[in-house]
């Protein structure tokens, strides 16, 4: 079992490749939306873009964010998952798109159900209440 550390009551584990237009505002709407205390590693697949070092700068001024770079050969989605929660320092993982496509005030309502007892809690977009904005089509077929 993964200890609680000391700042952190969930890791937030967002994996990327090329989200230079997303990543900040996915950065900022987690640090507004999360309310209980949190760290986050972005793993970045081998982005070709700005990602890597947007997600630096803003780390300078937010130590409870760091980010993983993957080798070409662990860039994939599964892999960036794996490196994630492999490096967090929280009994409590949760996962968020690099895309926005989450709400990440979830968190909030996930972490309350893990703290109370529920062994797996599993936000879907596929249930009552769940919904994806501005999807593209084929992403939805």
């Amino acid at each position: 079992m993964i200890k609680e550390s000391n700042y952190a009551s969930v890791t937030i584990v967002i994996p990327v490749r090329n989200e230079e237009g997303n990543i900040i505002n996915n950065l900022q709407l987690i640090a507004k939306k999360v309310k209980i205390s949190h760290s986050i590693i972005v793993v970045d697949g081998c982005s070709t873009d700005k990602t890597r070092g947007l997600v630096l700068s803003y780390a300078k001024e937010h130590k409870n964010v760091r980010i993983i770079t993957t080798t070409p050969e662990m860039s994939g989605f599964k892999p960036s998952l794996d490196i994630g929660i492999a490096a967090a320092k929280t009994e409590f993982v949760a996962i968020v798109m690099g895309d926005l496509s989450d709400d990440p005030e979830t968190i909030n309502q996930m972490y309350a159900e893990a703290k109370h007892g529920a062994d797996l809690v599993v936000g879907s977009r596929y249930i009552s209440g769940g919904g994806k904005e501005s999807e593209p089509f084929l992403q939805g077929t």
